[in-house]
């Protein structure tokens, strides 16, 4: 453990100018290359999200009306819910392009020495479109509803970090993976699935048995999207113990998947 832990602390220190201009480049290839052909381009990016999120506010604003608990009008409903559901896509976009990243760029990876970490920290980053999409959707609906974005979002950059690191951390771990079981990548929608309803996006926690409860409480991927909900819905700032939690969840993770990255890589050129 000792002997990893160096390796991955010697591999985070030794970044330079051009890892992080191939990182860039990296993610400017992601984006380019995930709409590929398409005469909108990097529109879609923008477009799916929106559209998304506008069939929510009609289905759950309009049809069934749903409300919260001492709220008048359903919008307070739709409203808390794409305050959490934005910040989930960020999760699903970003963990379904790192699972894929080294696969998918295989031929750099053949070719071309580089920090091949460094792909799955652009494919992480895809997600950061639909999610700034959802915050801006979010600023109208509350003007809608006669509220403004207050200073309390401010730490919703914070809030990102800790939760592009915990991606970037489960990325490295299932993208090592994908290079030499490809089923993860088929398997990958239906965890997804599964962990969108395990964690309270479309219903609150209490919803959920008393025991489950304390379970669920302690969810990094919960917490952080109630990171979200605390400034957006509530105009609060996170408690000290939650933006601690997160940053400490995700920076295990991450740790954890560099070490796991740092074990297979020398076995990915007889894979891929």
């Amino acid at each position: 453990m000792k002997h990893a832990l160096s390796k991955v602390r010697h591999a985070l220190t030794t970044y330079s100018a051009v890892d992080l201009r191939n990182f860039l480049n990296f993610v400017a290839l992601s984006m380019k290359d995930r709409y590929l052909g398409s005469r909108l381009g990097l529109a879609w990016a923008i477009v799916s999200p929106l559209l998304m999120l506008s069939i929510f506010t009609f289905v759950f604003g309009f049809v069934f009306k749903s409300k919260l608990p001492g709220s008048d009008t359903s919008l307070s409903y739709v409203i808390w819910l794409i305050a959490g559901y934005g910040p989930w896509l960020f999760t699903a976009e970003g963990l379904s392009s790192s699972t894929g990243a080294f696969v998918k760029h295989s031929a750099l990876i053949r070719n071309i020495s580089f920090r091949q970490e460094l792909l799955v920290f652009a494919e992480a980053l895809t997600g950061i479109v639909p999610l700034l999409v959802a915050v801006s959707f979010l600023a109208v609906l509350l003007v809608a509803d006669g509220r403004t974005p207050s200073l309390s979002w401010s730490i919703i950059p914070l809030i990102l970090l800790a939760q592009y690191i915990l991606v970037c951390g489960l990325g490295l771990i299932l993208g090592s993976i994908n290079v030499f079981a490809r089923d993860v990548m088929f398997a990958l929608p239906n965890i997804l699935l599964v962990v969108l309803f395990a964690s309270p996006i479309f219903y609150p926690i209490t919803a959920f048995p008393q025991s489950v409860q304390h379970i669920t409480a302690y969810n990094p991927i919960y917490v952080i999207l109630e990171s979200y909900r605390a400034p957006i819905l509530n105009a609060e700032f996170p408690s000290l113990w939650t933006i601690g939690y997160s940053f400490a969840c995700a920076i295990g993770v991450f740790l954890i998947g560099m070490m796991f990255f740092l074990r297979l890589r020398p076995y990915f050129d007889s894979r891929l």
